[in-house]
C-alpha cells in the first residue's frame, strides 16, 4: 500500500529550513502513564514490535474475516465527490458525511441519496476559506471545519449549512487531529514543530476543545523533546516561496469508543478513552530517532482482534514526481498472541483491487469495528470490461457511468472470538 503526500506553494517568507541531525531522545515517558485499557478488548500486556524483523506474512481475505457492503453514492451537479477517504468524515446507517474538491460539504443517507449540501466559501466572517479538516456532530446536528491554517479558527454550521459560530484556535496552530471527542469537546492535534531544531511550537500537542467556546478544556499528558517532521520545505531561490510535501497519515484513530495515538514522534503507541485515560498499547523498535532517516511507524487500523501497523523510510525527495510512499504492514492479532507481516489484502468480489487501511482512521462512524474505502469509478469500470468483478459490485458496475460518483465500501470486522 501507498501512503500519501501533498504538495502545494506557500507565498511567504521563509526561514532556513535544515532539520536537526542529530539523534534526539525519545518522547517524555514520564508523562505516558500506564492504565487501565481504554475498552475491554484492548490487550492488558505491552507488546513490542521490531520493524527490522523478517516477519512471516500471509494473505488475508476480507470476506473471511469481515461483512462486506457497498454504498452507491447519488451524482449531481453539487455532489461529485473526489476518490479519496481524506475526503470523508462520517458514515452511519442514516448519514454519510464528505466534502468535494472545491469544498462543498455533501450530506448524504445511509443509502447514499443527497440529503443537503452547503458551500460557504470565501473571505466573510460566517465563511470558511479551506476545509482543512472536519467533524459532523450528529448529536448536536453540527458541523465543524478547521479552517485553513493561517486563520486558527473553526467554522460551525448546522446540518442545513446554517452558520452558528465561529471557535478560536491556539495560536499558531497546525492542525493534525480533528475528533469528536464527546458531547462538550474536540480532540485536537497539533503538529506545528520548528524546521531548525525540530521542536514542538507546543509542549503537549494533543488537546481537548470546548465546542461551545474554543477554549483548551485539558491537554493530555504527551509530550515531545523533538518530533520527526511529517512534512518537508523546499524554500524557492529568491526565498519568497517554497514547496511543501505533506505526509497524509491519521496520527489518531478511533476504536470502539476511544481513541489509538499514533503519532509518528512516538515510539509509543497508546490508547486514550472517554473518560481521559492514556495506557501504552504496543512500543516499536528501533527507536524513530535512532537513524538520520528515520523509519515511521503508525497504527491505521484496530479492530477487536488485531492492529494494523503501517511502516517506512521517511525521506522527501523534490527531485522525482509527487507519490505516495510505498510502505510495509504489520499485522498485531493480539487475540492470539503473533505479530506477521501483510503479504497481500484481497477482496472477492474485486480480483486485483488495491485495499489501504489507512481511510479508517479519521472517518467517524458509530460502526466501531469498520474501515471504509473509496472505489474509484474509472477502475471499477475498467475491472467490469476485464472480467474483474462479481457478486454485488459486479451488479453496481453494471449500472455505472464515468461520470458517477466513486462507490463506499463498507468492510465490518467480525468480532474476535476472544471477546
Amino acid at each position: 500500500m501507498n501512503a500519501l503526500f501533498f504538495t502545494l506553494l506557500a507565498a511567504c517568507a521563509l526561514a532556513s529550513c535544515s532539520p536537526s541531525k542529530k539523534n534526539v531522545p525519545q518522547e517524555n515517558s514520564e508523562d505516558l502513564v500506564a492504565i487501565q485499557p481504554a475498552t475491554p478488548q484492548v490487550p492488558t500486556s505491552l507488546v513490542t514490535v521490531d520493524l527490522l524483523k523478517d516477519y512471516p506474512k500471509k494473505d488475508i481475505c476480507l470476506q473471511d474475516i469481515a461483512d462486506v457492503s457497498y454504498i452507491v453514492l447519488e451524482t449531481t451537479d453539487q455532489s461529485l465527490l473526489h476518490p479519496s477517504e481524506m475526503m470523508m468524515y462520517y458514515v452511519s446507517d442514516s448519514l454519510i458525511v464528505a466534502r468535494t474538491l472545491e469544498d462543498r460539504i455533501v450530506l448524504l443517507d445511509g443509502k447514499g441519496k443527497v440529503k443537503n449540501t452547503f458551500l460557504h466559501k470565501g473571505g466573510g466572517r460566517e465563511e470558511y476559506q479551506a476545509v482543512n479538516k472536519l467533524v459532523a456532530d450528529v448529536e448536536r446536528q453540527e458541523i465543524y471545519i478547521s479552517d485553513y491554517g493561517l486563520l486558527n479558527r473553526i467554522q460551525v454550521y448546522d446540518f442545513e449549512g446554517k452558520y452558528k459560530r465561529t471557535l478560536p484556535l491556539p495560536r499558531q496552530t497546525s492542525v493534525s487531529c480533528f475528533q469528536n471527542f464527546s458531547s462538550d469537546c474536540l480532540l485536537v492535534g497539533d503538529d506545528n514543530i520548528s524546521y531548525e531544531t525540530g521542536i514542538s511550537k507546543r509542549k503537549r500537542p494533543y488537546f481537548l476543545l470546548s465546542k461551545k467556546t474554543g477554549k483548551v478544556v485539558e491537554e493530555l499528558p504527551i509530550s515531545f523533546h523533538k518530533r520527526v517532521a511529517s512534512r518537508a520545505i523546499l524554500p524557492s531561490a529568491d526565498r519568497l516561496s517554497a514547496q511543501v510535501m505533506q505526509l497524509a497519515y491519521n496520527p489518531v484513530i478511533r476504536y470502539y469508543d476511544g481513541w489509538i495515538i499514533g503519532d509518528v514522534s512516538m515510539d509509543t503507541i497508546c490508547t486514550y478513552s472517554p473518560q481521559g485515560k492514556l495506557s501504552p498499547l504496543l512500543c516499536r523498535t528501533p527507536s524513530v530517532y535512532n537513524k538520520e532517516t528515520p523509519i515511521i511507524a503508525f497504527p491505521s487500523l484496530m479492530t477487536s482482534g488485531f492492529l494494523i501497523l503501517e511502516y517506512f523510510q521517511l525521506k522527501f525527495d523534490f527531485s522525482k514526481p509527487v507519490q505516495g510512499f510505498k510502505t510495509n504492514e504489520l499485522v498485531y492479532n493480539y487475540s492470539k498472541g503473533e505479530v506477521y507481516g501483510l503479504n497481500q489484502l484481497t477482496n472477492r468480489d474485486f480480483s486485483g483491487q488495491s485495499i489501504g487501511f489507512n481511510s479508517a482512521g479519521h472517518i467517524d462512524s458509530p460502526w466501531r469495528n469498520a474501515m471504509f474505502n473509496l472505489i474509484p469509478t474509472e477502475r471499477l469500470l475498467d475491472a467490469r470490461e476485464k472480467g474483474k468483478l462479481s457478486g454485488p459490485l459486479k451488479d453496481i458496475a453494471a449500472q455505472m457511468t464515468e461520470e458517477d460518483n466513486p462507490v463506499l465500501m463498507v468492510t465490518r470486522f467480525k468480532d474476535s472470538p476472544s471477546r
